[in-house]
């Protein structure tokens, strides 16, 4: 299940097994499936626990005042969002 994550994490340092299985653990918490096209956090929201997206794509983006959308960033599977959530109250982005 967390085939990215460790695969990613590995390019930084060996991972342990106890470190491995932890983070199929962590990952296999609170799975949710979002259909396509649709938000996973939106700007403005409180901000949450640390996400890893397991499969699929997901962009970052922001809201710009006249309604279209600025897209900041590309999300692959492993990768980590929302870690940042302990230094602010609200998401200044979203994800879909």
């Amino acid at each position: 299940m967390t085939p990215h994550i460790t695969h990613k994490l590995r390019g930084f340092e060996e991972l342990q097994d106890p470190a491995e299985h932890w983070l199929a653990e962590l990952a296999g918490r609170n799975l949710r499936e979002v259909p396509a096209r649709a938000d996973l956090l939106r700007q403005g929201d409180c901000t949450g626990p640390m996400h890893i997206l397991i499969q699929g794509w997901a962009i970052r983006y922001k809201t710009l005042e006249d309604g279209r959308r600025q897209i900041l960033s590309m999300l692959i599977p492993g990768d980590l969002f929302d870690i940042n959530g302990f230094m602010a109250s609200s998401m200044d982005h979203s994800i879909a």
